[in-house]
């Protein structure tokens, strides 16, 4: 029995696919196998997506921290939020959307620094401009409704746009002082929104 030049031809190709295909498996699933384990994990937590309430003395839901991601590097060490936004519920009157790029809380505290790219923006009514503030960094006591920071703010209203050094925000009354850019720091302007 002779061997058919065409079938042995054809079984030669087959047979160099084959290895060929088991060859580039292989390769792939090692560069697969290389880019998945990206190393030990780094120490700490962290949360993605995460939503924090934080409840009154009767138990009721006063406000709510959202943030993109939560991490905690160590036990007892302070929270740091990236993508974060403080959400008060409708009950507490507060008319302010406060955010930022990044914010850290301290565990057991009402306490926040935020910084980079922080805003709060008043809700006004149908007939009102909205009003922003924006700064680098700002200090929130999001349980006593408060805000400040001694950095640069830029004021916006409508057409008008202020720029000072300091904030005090109180979120539950809306009176706020912005900080002269004078050399006479007592100089300050206060407004009442409502």
């Amino acid at each position: 029995m002779g061997a058919n030049p065409r079938k042995l031809l054809l079984f030669a190709i087959l047979a160099g696919g084959a290895l060929l295909t088991l060859l580039l498996a292989r390769i792939s699933a090692e560069r697969d196998a290389a880019t998945a384990d990206p190393g030990p994990a780094p120490q700490g937590y962290y949360l993605l997506g995460a939503v924090m309430h934080r409840t009154d003395d009767e138990g009721r839901l006063s406000y709510r921290i959202l943030a993109e991601r939560v991490e905690q590097e160590a036990e007892g060490a302070d929270l740091v939020l990236e993508g974060m936004r403080v959400e008060y519920m409708p009950d507490s009157n507060v008319r302010w959307d406060v955010s930022a790029a990044r914010g850290f809380a301290d565990a057991d505290r009402d306490a926040l620094r935020l910084t980079e790219g922080v805003r709060l923006v008043y809700a006004a009514e149908a007939d009102q401009d909205e009003t922003i503030f924006e700064t680098n960094e700002l200090h929130l006591d999001a349980g006593a409704y408060f805000a400040s920071t001694n950095q640069p703010v830029t004021m916006k209203k409508g057409r008008l746009s202020v720029t000072a050094k300091g904030l005090e925000l109180n979120l539950d009354t809306d009176e706020w002082k912005l900080g002269s850019n004078d050399s006479d720091e007592r100089d300050v302007t206060i407004h009442q929104l409502r």
